[in-house]
């Protein structure tokens, strides 16, 4: 009994001894740990390679290592993402103004949906926004996973040893984020004499915005409001609902829904319906190889040149048409009165048209 106790003991305060030993090693792992984890941009603020890459565009590859001595912005984003559409005003400003000062904007551009993957999408979409700083292109979000990101957009600003010092995930901040860019040039040795860029862009009042961003295919989805749901299935025949409840999107018609989209199979008569409260509406959607024109009402009545978003048409009788084929972010609402509850109605004739999601603004 005296020996077990003893040993007890005697074990105990060997523990005891050694508890330090343990804390050290542990802190000296936890940097290794939190990158196996999490990614590398944990590793003391030093930031991650660009890697990975599929294409550039606007630049020969780039590495941060041989970006030493300019000052970074990374900017992930992608190209369906209203969003990341809505920032590029002020990354654009600032690569103007701030480029021959040592500045350097990279566009990562990481696909959420598969169709982003696409390398003429994506020149099609710089080419658009008319984006001059260079884009990379990472289809296998390898550098996504490397500064552990998760939203679209996502800014890091990295001086010019390499070190991440500010970061903005989402839209807004971009004061705060040029004075950053501004402070980390005049330490790298730039001397600014003008003033702070000036940038004219669309004001979004996010607290008005009352729907939250609606995913279609059944790996993201929980807002459809059919009784049927999304199943994985070839199709599923949805009828018309008597109600409809706000936040909630409707199918009507034959639809095959997958992972990340919806398609309509049907030979006419398909809708989508959506009570939200929002200034704007977008869908992002696609027709590949085919051009579908869908008719938009807007609570029970065609839009007029007050409420149209840009890519609405207007046929002879005053009709008020989306004409969908290439698979991007189609503009179909924009209320020049301001934010409101509306019903949202879409009329499918043609099948094959894809749906991946809606955003507001």
């Amino acid at each position: 009994m005296f020996h077990s106790t003893f040993a007890d003991k005697a074990g105990f305060l060997k523990l005891k001894a050694l508890l330090p030993l343990f804390i050290f090693l542990l802190l000296a792992a936890m940097p290794l740990l939190l990158t196996h984890f999490m990614g590398e941009a944990v590793r003391a603020g030093i930031a991650p390679d660009i890697k990975g890459i599929h294409e550039w565009f606007n630049s020969d590859p780039l590495t941060i290592a041989g970006l030493r001595g300019k000052v970074v912005l990374v900017d992930f984003w992608t190209y369906s993402c209203i969003n990341c559409i809505r920032t590029f005003p002020y990354l654009k400003a600032w690569d103007e103004k701030y480029r021959d000062k040592g500045l350097m904007i990279i566009g990562v551009h990481s696909p959420e949906f598969g169709f982003e993957k696409d390398s003429e999408n994506v020149r099609r979409a710089i080419q658009q926004h008319e984006i001059k700083y260079p884009v990379a292109m990472d289809n296998d979000q390898k550098t996504w996973k490397a500064y552990a990101n998760h939203y679209w957009p996502h800014k890091y600003l990295i001086d010019s040893q390499g070190n991440i010092r500010y970061e903005q995930p989402g839209e807004g901040g971009y004061v705060e984020m040029e004075e950053m860019i501004r402070k980390l040039l005049v330490e790298a040795g730039q001397t600014l004499n003008e003033e702070p860029t000036r940038v004219v862009a669309e004001e979004v009042q996010f607290r008005e915005i009352k729907t939250p961003e609606i995913f279609f295919g059944h790996g993201r989805g929980g807002f459809l409001g059919n009784p049927k749901g999304l199943f994985k299935v070839n199709d599923l025949d949805y009828q018309e609902p008597f109600k409809i409840e706000e936040n909630l999107f409707y199918l009507v018609g034959r639809w095959v829904v997958g992972e990340d989209n919806a398609q309509y199979v049907g030979d006419g008569g398909g809708k989508i319906l959506l009570r939200y409260t929002a200034r704007s509406l977008n869908i992002v959607a696609g027709a590949p190889g085919r051009m579908i024109t869908v008719e938009v009402l807007l609570d029970g009545r065609h839009l007029t040149q007050s409420n149209a978003g840009k890519d609405i048409q207007f046929d002879h009788s005053g009709r008020s048409l989306a004409v969908i084929g290439e698979e991007r972010l189609y503009s179909l609402v924009h209320d020049q009165a301001g934010y409101g509850i509306h019903t949202l109605t879409l009329m499918i004739g043609k099948k094959e048209l894809e749906v991946y999601t809606f955003t507001f603004g």
